[in-house]
């Protein structure tokens, strides 16, 4: 799933869907049916504004799935394509609270 970080990052300076179009055409001569390569594909599409192709590719990934049940959830997959139908690009979504208790737990200072 890394080619989806240019394409879903949560802040509109970084994502760049059309690089990752490609990146993804590319993958998919490897493995048509890939499922994480096609979600991907999808959610560039939709960074892009082409809602159409994201919705027509996601369904794609999701009956792609459906042979690779452990690849990913597929309910995700769904979710996704319930944002596509609305004309709405997919972001993920950083847990910060998480990171920051990483963070604070490595510099916390311990008495002696």
């Amino acid at each position: 799933m890394w080619s989806r970080i240019p394409a879903s990052y949560p802040e509109d300076k970084y994502p760049d869907g059309g690089k990752v179009v490609e990146l993804s055409l590319v993958l998919l001569q490897k493995d048509q049916y890939d499922p994480s390569v096609l979600d991907n594909l999808a959610s560039a599409y939709a960074e892009t504004g082409d809602f159409a192709a994201a919705v027509s590719t996601q369904q794609k990934a999701i009956n792609a799935l459906r042979q690779r049940p452990e690849v990913a959830d597929i309910a995700e997959l769904q979710q996704r394509l319930q944002l596509y139908l609305r004309k709405r690009a997919y972001r993920e979504v950083i847990l910060l609270n998480r990171r920051l208790g990483d963070i604070k737990g490595r510099l916390s200072v311990t008495d002696p």
